[in-house]
């Protein structure tokens, strides 16, 4: 217990620092600016919003309860949490090197849904291998807060299958896929069936800039997840390679 009371500290402490260090980061440079539009949209009673929805809420939320300066203290402290976390599920050395790891402190200044996909994802390897029924909800949640996820269902359906529990099954792979294709996270989707050179910096894709295109948000989306699809049966060892690249990349240029 004192171990982990350590790191969480020790992983709060890091984030406030540094975000109350550095200059504030320009809206100008993400989509950060669109993160929070979206939430006014909520804010204001406007539900017609276009992106994942489960950050946008979590900024309305926090603007009206805390306040407009809150939002980086309370993503400093998912991220401690999430390092906590880190350490139940692998030992406080892995929570210990993730509370010092650079790019999930800097993300805690950044307007962005990484710290709390973060937070999720691990809330959901944590209660899934302690067998909590909760892991079903983390998932639906880190499934409408980012598109990364969208395939997953299908790996969590066939380990159902094995564990011989045919409900859980049906429902991960029945009811989770549609949901996560109908929260305006496609795009993600389609940008994982890309070569990792438009991965990198997916608005300079000549496919991505032609459906942009569209004024029509929805006929996007319906492209995206076609073209996505249509990548994926054309050629379905690249995708696999891809996929496996993405892996590499992840450990190698994680920011």
């Amino acid at each position: 217990m004192k171990r982990l009371i350590f790191i969480f500290v020790l992983a709060l402490l890091v984030r406030l620092i540094y975000i109350y260090s550095v200059p504030p980061r320009p809206m100008t440079l993400d989509d950060s600016a669109a993160w929070v539009a979206e939430s006014q949209k909520l804010l204001s009673g406007d539900l017609s919003i276009q992106k994942p929805p489960i950050y946008p809420i979590f900024l309305a939320f926090s603007y009206k309860v805390f306040g407009k300066e809150s939002i980086k203290p309370l993503q400093s402290t998912l991220g401690a949490l999430g390092c906590v976390l880190l350490a139940l599920i692998g030992g406080w050395l892995p929570g210990l090197a993730l509370a010092l790891y650079p790019p999930l402190i800097v993300y805690c200044e950044i307007l962005q849904s990484e710290t709390l996909y973060t937070f999720l994802l691990l809330l959901f390897v944590y209660w899934w291998m302690n067998g909590k029924w909760k892991s079903g909800l983390a998932l639906l949640l880190l499934n409408f807060c980012r598109g990364t996820m969208t395939l997953f269902p299908f790996f969590l359906g066939g380990y159902f299958i094995w564990r011989k529990n045919l409900i859980l099954a049906i429902g991960s792979i029945v009811l989770l896929l549609p949901l996560k294709f109908a929260d305006g996270g496609v795009c993600a989707f389609w940008t994982g069936t890309t070569p990792m050179k438009y991965q990198e910096m997916s608005g300079l894709s000549p496919m991505y800039l032609e459906i942009k295109k569209s004024p029509d948000k929805k006929e996007q989306e319906k492209i995206f997840k076609q073209e996505a699809i249509k990548n994926i049966k054309k050629n379905p060892l690249g995708y696999l390679k891809l996929t496996l690249d993405k892996a590499i990349y992840f450990w190698t240029q994680p920011v």
